[in-house]
């Protein structure tokens, strides 16, 4: 059958071939066929693409496309010429004059010029690539491109076929290689709300969250200029305070990939301002270049327009908005690229959000114009629905219902995405639009009335007659509800139900009275794959606030819709970068980093010349310096057995992980360090891992301020304070003169303890490598080993306890031990080096030890008794005593090895790479047991356990109660010793609380006293009693200019305005003494915290009658008996002013202070209690205490 089909093949393509044959009679007809050929070639597009994405260098978003052009001609030619390399089959014999056939080229299947020009073709149309050339005259040229490989003789009919299908299957890979973008509005009335739950500040926003930030709203002035909405938006409402530009902006400090824009615009401003701008060229020029200077100035990165419509009648725009949009949008997208070609910066991005309703966008926007100018073009595909209309709707819905009405087949995100598309928008501008709240609405009459009259609509309720529901108790908006009011609704309400629609692939909400049309996570993900399959650009979201920001309510965690969104379209920080890429390092070493959207996954494709090692290094530097983020292990070991063999490799992995912990974890100790108690209310902090989390210790770098959490670098907060100034790895590459300062304590630790690790060293390398003295006294050590197996015949020889051991063994054993010992330190250690193998990590760990020089001679003659008793599993058991014994530190298996009589060094390594490669055998631990223990257990049975635990008892009990009873125990002398400390301690407390107590008695007398006093009413003596200043001054709080003679009450009454504002509370209720106000706040759920005196939010003040005197006591010591009170009325006196409230706030301080630390030495003595108690039980007798085995 292939035969015949091979036969059929060739005939065909001989017969088609009217140009290839010199005798045809269409001969003359050959050259056209051969230049529109090359039009296909390329040698033609890949020069155009690379030209191209030079002139748009600035501008990575007008480059994708030629980016994605060049990337998907050279994936064309890397599979044709890998195929046609395998399969190797000849041209046609009727081909000739074929200049082009280089390289693989010379075979024939399958066809390059065919795929290329069938990936041209849908690449073009799927991304609109020539918008003014028709799409008729593209399929014609590229169609006439595959035909004429045929014509020519070039290739076979299948070598074509195979061909097209190859150009399809790169086109589908390419086009979703396109980088996508999720744009999420931040609005600023967000900041301001008064509750905790529905407030968001900019420093709450994760700044790898989004890819674009659009900051909601500013506002465009009849004057032609750009102003902020609200006053606090550029500078903040005190002297020092930031304004909300640059709390918003200062994300990028974080993430410098993340876009902050400015959106202008909005529901509620309508029309008003863009009317003035569209009307004119001069009027567009000069709002063109105010808006460039107001960008710069705020230092944003582009400029978001959202002018709700132009063309809309009802909206206010004027008849001349629609050609006047278009003219305003390319004359903003001209200057922005010139501003940025004449100074150098990045280019300003120019987005819209539209409308999506086709009325709307017919009478407002010329589609494809406008597309040419906008770097993203975000449709608003929600509120299709409301309670406007009187009845349920969805408020976005990704399908429509099959029996929609004509005029609403179009209203869902499938619809509106169409419309645009079909009116000339390339798809991969295009962002589909995501509401984070549902519409919400109040049935008006039981749904049981309508619905039985329609089948259609038993099955979906849409349709009902409604009314807005109420306000949600967060966003107070009627007919509106955030997420996280949603999932609060449904958690406290059962009849709530939570239903799918499956025409629409949206939930939605529904009970009796209650109809809620929502997106949830299910949904979410439904449409970001309708995103992907249908190749758009990316999605905007309104807004972050209306998401549950602390995943405290919808239980999904912190901003589970966008977090959902970022999920299913793969994005990373690193996506949307206008950065250039660094291509080449200093030593002209070709690195390129590709990363694939799709799969998640990072590839880094290294060419090198000399050192491999060293190069991966520096691109790992190259790529931290440009991301803010370090490569993990895993790849390093991927990238090394990718290139190298596996036992190169993994030395190779071994070293280079050494010297990247050396280099990145020395650079993570710094002086600066905070935990979480000390880190502010709303201040995020983001470490390498670019998580968040300030729950766990973290430290700082003191060049480039970056910090770190403590565990992801495995530092401790004790070890940090060992260093005195800290300098990372980056920047000490950068500054060489940079260098980590230690505290003189640490240097002359570390002076000391680097010399037993030399000594250690040395000990190390003759153990490696004997020489021939060692051997003999190594043949000694193991006839002695072989004299002390002999001799091991009871339980007592297996024991820790040193006087159980054989005399005569010690001694002959110790003697050995002290001879191995001195040849090593005196013998000859030159040219001894740093085994490859240990890490720096490893080096801190053996210099924390103290006692680095001492080998105890009995506990390593006990260890080889140990061993005596079996001959299975010595070698773990060994190392096992070996690493526990006091005197030597525990080090790695490979750097003590057991040397036997018939085993040479050859041996002796290929054990060892035995080992590491193979999961060791663990033997049971159960007395005179040889079987093999369980996986994770330590014994083969329970029997085994038991029959050791019961060892243990018999042996070690005894002995340790009679211990216990005659031998004083230092602990507890220490530890009766602090409860008695603790106690006077206490007492003292006692006698503090009472002195307080007799204060706070003394204060009421005086009280007393005041109120009794009558005001007086002399002028004069006012003035002078007071003395207070003349002049005037601004008020701290609200920058206000006052009196000096108001100013303590003004500030007073501002310094309440601004604590009412925020909640210090508890979800506990503890009425220590009374000192706390917990009052019960149901908004927050939480107990006031404040000094019940003081709290401002709410205590109220007292009335003060008109005769009440000030009643302060004249004497500097409050409490001496004077009888010498202030008689200035109460309302008048500004220096004693609240002087009652302050004396009281201030012994109940002390008090709770007092009380607080009562607390603490109560728990801490029930601790020394509770161990003291513990330590004579069975489990603590028998602490540290084993047989055998």
């Amino acid at each position: 059958m292939l035969k015949t089909f091979h036969a059929y093949d060739q005939d065909l393509s001989f017969r088609w071939a009217l140009f290839g044959r010199l005798n045809s009679r269409y001969i003359h007809l050959r050259k056209l066929v051969i230049a529109l050929e090359f039009s296909g070639s390329g040698y033609v597009w890949i020069p155009y693409s690379l030209i191209m994405i030079e002139l748009y260098r600035t501008s990575i978003n007008e480059a994708m496309p030629f980016i994605l052009l060049f990337t998907g001609l050279m994936y064309d030619i890397a599979i044709i010429g890998i195929t046609k390399s395998i399969i190797r089959r000849p041209r046609p014999k009727i081909n000739h004059d074929d200049v082009l056939s280089i390289g693989p080229d010379k075979f024939s299947f399958p066809s390059g010029h065919t795929s290329r020009a069938v990936f041209l073709l849908f690449y073009f149309i799927e991304t609109n690539f020539f918008q003014q050339i028709p799409k008729s005259v593209i399929i014609s040229w590229l169609g006439s491109v595959v035909a004429s490989r045929i014509l020519l003789g070039r290739h076979y009919v299948s070598d074509v076929l195979a061909g097209v299908l190859f150009g399809i299957f790169e086109c589908t890979t390419i086009v979703h290689l396109s980088p996508l973008v999720a744009r999420c509005y931040f609005a600023n009335w967000a900041a301001k709300r008064s509750d905790n739950i529905s407030r968001l500040t900019p420093e709450e926003i994760d700044p790898f969250l989004c890819t674009h930030i659009n900051f909601a709203f500013g506002k465009v002035l009849e004057s032609l200029t750009i102003a902020p909405s609200e006053e606090d938006d550029i500078k903040g409402w005190t002297l020092n305070s930031k304004g909300m530009y640059e709390r918003v902006i200062k994300l990028k400090e974080t993430n410098p990939d993340l876009r902050v824009l400015l959106s202008v615009g909005g529901w509620t401003h309508a029309s008003r301002g863009f009317n003035d701008v569209s009307k004119n060229a001069a009027n567009i020029k000069t709002f063109a270049a105010n808006s460039i200077k107001f960008l710069r100035d705020n230092k944003f990165d582009g400029l978001d327009l959202d002018w709700e419509y132009p063309g809309a009648k009802d909206q206010g725009a004027e008849p001349h908005t629609k050609t006047g949009y278009t003219k305003l949008v390319k004359k903003l997208s001209e200057m922005f690229q010139q501003e940025a070609e004449q100074t150098g910066k990045e280019k300003l991005l120019l987005t819209c959000a539209t409308a999506a309703a086709r009325h709307r966008i017919e009478a407002g926007y010329e589609v494809s114009e406008l597309c040419k100018s906008f770097d993203f073009v975000s449709v608003m595909t929600y509120d299709y629905h409301g309670s406007w209309e009187g009845k349920t709707g969805h408020n976005s819905p990704l399908y429509g219902m099959s029996n929609d009405r004509k005029k609403f087949r179009e209203w869902n995100i499938k619809g509106s995405m169409h419309v645009w598309s079909a009116l000339g928008c390339p798809k991969e501008k295009l962002n589909i639009g995501l509401s984070a709240y549902g519409r919400a609405f109040t049935l008006l009459r039981e749904p049981g009335v309508k619905i039985r009259k329609s089948k259609e609509k038993k099955k979906s309720p849409i349709g009902l007659k409604a009314g807005a529901a109420e306000a949600g108790k967060y966003t107070r908006e009627a007919g509106v509800l955030s997420y996280y009011e949603i999932c609060e609704l449904i958690e406290q309400n059962p009849s709530n139900r939570v239903l799918w629609h499956q025409e629409m692939s949206v939930p939605y909400v529904s009970s009796d009275t209650l109809w809620i049309g929502y997106d949830n996570v299910r949904s979410v993900k439904l449409k970001m794959k309708f995103l992907k399959d249908q190749g758009y650009g990316g999605v905007i979201i309104w807004s972050l606030d209306l998401d549950d920001k602390t995943g405290d309510f919808c239980k999904e965690g912190p901003f589970p819709l966008i977090n959902a969104v970022k999920n299913e379209l793969s994005i990373s920080p690193n996506h949307v970068s206008n950065t250039n890429t660094k291509c080449f390092d200093d030593n002209n070493t070709l690195v390129l980093l590709f990363e694939n959207i799709n799969s998640q996954s990072t590839t880094i494709t290294v060419v090198y010349k000399n050192f491999f090692f060293f190069l991966l290094l520096d691109a790992m530097d190259d790529i931290n310096n440009r991301n803010n983020e370090y490569i993990k292990a895993e790849l390093v070991t991927k990238l090394l057995k990718h290139f190298l063999p596996e036992d190169r490799s993994s030395r190779l992995s071994s070293d280079m992980m050494a010297t990247i912990n050396s280099k990145h974890s020395s650079g993570s100790f710094t002086h600066k360090s905070l935990s979480n108690s000390s880190l502010g209310d709303g201040q995020i902090l983001y470490c390498l891992c670019r998580s968040s989390d300030c729950s766990t210790f973290m430290i700082a770098c003191d060049a480039c301020n970056i910090w770190y959490h403590g565990s992801c670098i495995g530092v401790s907060e004790k070890e940090s304070a060992k260093i005195e100034n800290f300098f990372c790895h980056r920047c000490r590459h950068k500054t060489p003169s940079l260098q980590i300062k230690y505290n003189k304590a640490q240097k002359e630790i570390e002076e000391k303890l680097s010399k037993c690790i030399r000594k250690r060293l040395q000990k190390e390398a003759q153990l490696l490598n004997p020489s021939s003295d060692t051997a003999q006294k190594q043949n000694e050590f193991s006839t002695n080993d072989k004299k002390n197996r002999e001799h091991s015949t009871s339980m007592d020889q297996y024991t820790n306890d040193d006087s159980t051991s054989n005399q005569s063994d010690s001694s002959s054993s110790s003697t050995t031990v002290m001879s191995r010992q001195q040849q090593v330190i005196h013998g000859n250690t030159a040219g001894v080096a740093r085994p490859s193998g240990i890490q720096s990590v490893q080096y801190e760990a053996l210099m924390s030890r103290d006692e680095q020089e001492q080998t105890t001679k009995t506990s390593v003659i006990t260890t080889k008794r140990a061993l005596i008793t079996k001959n299975i599993g010595t070698t773990e058991k060994r190392k096992r005593h070996v690493s526990g014994s006091a005197g030597l530190p525990p080090i790695k298996r490979e750097l003590q090895p057991e040397l036997n009589d018939e085993e040479d060094t050859k041996n002796l390594n290929a054990r060892r790479r035995r080992r590491n490669t193979e999961k060791a055998v663990r033997q049971c631990y159960g007395p005179s047991c040889l079987f093999e223990a369980r996986p994770a257990s330590k014994y083969c049975s329970d029997k085994c356990g038991l029959e050791l635990a019961r060892n243990r008892l018999l042996q070690f009990l005894p002995m340790r109660l009679m211990q216990w009873q005659t031998i004083p125990s230092v602990a507890d002398t220490f530890n009766k010793k602090a409860i008695e400390e603790i106690r006077n301690e206490i007492e003292d407390i006692k006698q503090r609380l009472s002195v307080l107590d007799e204060r706070q008695r003394k204060l009421s007398d005086i009280i007393e006293r005041g109120k009794k006093l009558i005001a007086t009413n002399d002028t004069n003596k006012i003035d002078t009693t007071n003395d207070e200043p003349d002049g005037m001054c601004f008020c701290i709080l609200c920058n206000q200019e006052i009196s000096q003679k108001t100013y303590t009450r003004h500030i007073d009454k501002c310094f309440i305005r601004f604590e009412s504002q925020v909640s210090y509370g508890s979800n506990i209720k503890s009425n220590i003494e009374g000192l706390f106000c917990d009052n019960y706040d149901r908004t927050n759920n939480l107990y006031c915290k404040r000094l019940k005196v003081i709290c401002p939010e709410h205590s109220r003040d007292p009335k003060i009658g008109p005769d009440e005197a000030c009643g302060c006591p004249l004497e500097k010591d409050l409490f001496e008996v004077s009888d010498e009170l202030c008689t200035v009325p109460k309302r008048l006196c500004s220096k004693h002013f609240k002087w009652d409230r302050k004396y009281r706030a201030q012994i109940d301080l002390e008090r709770l202070h007092e009380l607080m630390r009562y607390e603490e030495l109560i728990e801490k003595e029930n601790r020394l209690r509770t161990a003291m108690n513990e330590r004579g039980s069975v489990a603590g007798l028998l602490l540290h205490k084993t047989t055998a085995h």
